[in-house]
């Protein structure tokens, strides 16, 4: 027997009842054509192999054509653009179609696309991925053309994502897609306790490790954001005025050098609170507490009580410089004092704790103390700008305010030292007293003084001798010492001996004329 329409022929020529048995195998040579070889083999375990002699498997097709494999064709008998060309089902005994792979045309004759199904336990068959006509992926719903592979959920139970794992099963985990079936946000989620790496060109620009911070350059950041390079660190914020290599703000990190620019024609604010504290101007204008940049330095608003504070470990100090020369510093030259000092650190001025003012000295052994090289400067000089030449130079007052005494200018170029000595402050007055003797107790002396480099002689007094006859005139007591055991000098004021000098004239007087008279 040759061909397997013969084959139907002889059973029904002969009209056979029952079945036909066949042992063994049964073959045949030929489907319609004339081959010698054996095309189709059907063994007694009811596997059945097409141009395979001996068939492992159930179906088993080989190609007798050198390096080739072995085809299966299903077609479609029809032409649609959108019918099915054929389906391979799996399925059991009791359902025929678990799974299945359906071949569909694509929108055309001439493309087609491959839908992949399976039937959950107690549901329908269902597609689960599809590879379109032009090779993209689509996982759980339609590929999308502009994508290799679309992953999408369900919208209400499950997640459009994908799972990573570094072992069959348990290992770490990777997933990536979106953050719940129902939510529109993103999700890249390393679960274990690891680290999310993103290179480019196979080298590692950025990392996230187990604990959030993340890395820019480095590969172990120790801080929430940590961005380092080789060479200079840069980080660059644009916005709407471009985003050229001059634009936007930038922070470099060169060696142990830092650099904050904004690159565009504006100014840099600071903000705490929600309020802007600080204002650096395009012009180089520095404001502290205002907007004001009139100025190089602004500081405070129109009632504010702004103060600043400059502190080091012993001194604490601001320069004022004009160019490159001139500095004067402003602060403190020790525990709670102010000075103001020259560029090589001499003092200029000072005020110390207890409110004494040195000018020229550091002593502050007086309220006021000034020290001059009196050769080159005058020591105090008081101007009146006042054009009818009158007014005080200095006043002096007692604790309550009143007036002691005063230097007031009384001409164009003359001015009076002045003592307290209206009525109204006296009491007590009397002319009757004895002047004569008491000026014949004054000892005028000649002397010169010690300190003295050319020994010039003068006409005085000794100060504890006038003391005794004129005591108003001296000031201090005879041969006094401080704690230190160092001298008190005693002073004397020469004018308040002019009173007695006066009376005694006036007695001298009367009794020259009682002599006159006589």
């Amino acid at each position: 027997m040759t061909r397997a329409r013969d084959i139907s022929n002889v059973i029904t020529d002969a009209n056979l009842g029952g079945t036909l048995d066949v042992s063994g195998a049964f073959t045949s040579q030929g489907i319609d054509d004339n081959a010698d070889a054996t095309a189709i083999t059907i063994t007694s375990d009811e596997k059945v192999g097409i141009n395979a002699s001996s068939p492992a498997r159930q179906l088993t097709v080989q190609n007798t054509i050198a390096n080739a494999g072995g085809e299966l064709g299903i077609l479609s008998s029809d032409s649609s653009t959108t019918g099915t060309f054929g389906t391979l089902h799996f399925g059991n005994n009791t359902d025929t179609s678990l799974a299945s792979i359906r071949a569909k045309a694509d929108g055309s004759t001439t493309s087609g696309k491959l839908e992949f199904n399976t039937e959950p336990n107690g549901g329908a068959i269902e597609t689960r991925m599809t590879i379109a006509s032009d090779g993209n992926v689509g996982i759980g719903g339609t590929p999308d053309s502009a994508f290799r592979l679309s992953v999408n959920g369900d919208g209400s139970n499950e997640i459009g994502a994908t799972q990573y794992r570094n072992a069959s099963s348990g290992g770490n985990v990777f997933t990536c897609g979106m953050l719940s079936a129902t939510s529109s946000s993103a999700l890249l989620n390393v679960v274990s306790n690891a680290n999310l790496v993103i290179k480019t060109n196979d080298t590692e620009r950025m990392r996230i490790d187990g604990s959030g911070n993340v890395g820019i350059g480095t590969s172990s950041p120790d801080e929430v954001l940590h961005i380092h390079s080789g060479s200079i660190t840069r980080l660059k914020i644009t916005g709407s005025s471009g985003q050229g290599e001059d634009n936007g703000i930038k922070i470099f990190q060169n060696g142990v050098n830092t650099t904050i620019a904004n690159g565009d024609n504006g100014y840099m604010r600071f903000f705490t609170n929600n309020t802007e504290r600080m204002r650096l101007a395009d012009g180089g204008q520095l404001s502290l507490a205002t907007t004001d940049a009139t100025h190089g330095f602004n500081v405070g608003q129109s009632g504010t009580d702004f103060r600043g504070r400059f502190q080091g470990n012993n001194q604490y100090r601001l320069g004022l410089q004009n160019g490159t020369s001139n500095l004067v510093w402003l602060g403190s030259g020790g525990a709670d004092n102010f000075r103001i000092s020259n560029s090589s650190g001499s003092t200029m001025f000072q005020i110390n704790s207890s409110g004494n003012v040195g000018i020229g000295d550091n002593s502050n052994i007086a309220k006021l103390m000034i020290e001059s090289n009196l050769s080159s400067y005058t020591g105090v000089n008081v101007k009146n700008n006042n054009s009818n030449n009158s007014g005080a130079f200095v006043n002096f007052t007692n604790s309550s305010g009143t007036q002691a005494g005063s230097i007031t200018h009384n001409g164009s170029t003359t001015v009076a030292y002045n003592t307290s000595s209206d009525h109204r402050l006296k009491e007590n007055v009397t002319a009757d007293w004895d002047a004569t003797t008491r000026l014949k107790q004054l000892n005028p002396v000649r002397f010169n003084f010690i300190a003295d480099a050319d020994d010039t002689t003068v006409d005085g007094f000794i100060a504890h001798e006038v003391q005794s006859v004129v005591p108003e005139a001296i000031t201090g007591t005879h041969n006094e010492v401080d704690d230190d055991g160092n001298p008190v000098y005693q002073g004397i004021d020469q004018s308040k001996l002019v009173p007695l000098l006066v009376k005694t004239i006036q007695e001298l007087e009367a009794r020259i004329t009682a002599l006159e008279g006589a």
